[in-house]
């Protein structure tokens, strides 16, 4: 909730569409083989249906933070901003 509201209240600041990625430092195990949380491409589709929900005559804030992933979905990501008016 405090997220949410603090996304909010930026959106309210900048006049604009936040969009945030955030993945939890969460370490999770498969056979002592540690495994991190980072970008799938199911994130990167959220994402881009934000980005294509947002309307053309507003900014887009984009809020990333987590360990990287896969390199097409950042890429995706990266391009649909670029063709945000």
């Amino acid at each position: 909730m405090r997220r949410l509201k603090c996304i909010k209240d930026l959106e309210r600041e900048r006049k604009s569409r936040v969009i945030a990625m955030i993945h939890r430092q969460e370490v999770l195990s498969f056979l002592g083989i540690p495994i991190y949380k980072y970008i799938t491409i199911e994130d990167s589709e959220e994402i881009l249906r934000a980005i294509r929900l947002t309307p053309e005559d507003m900014p887009i804030d984009l809020i990333i933070h987590t360990p990287g992933g896969i390199a097409l979905a950042a890429e995706q990501i990266a391009l649909a901003l670029k063709e945000h008016p």
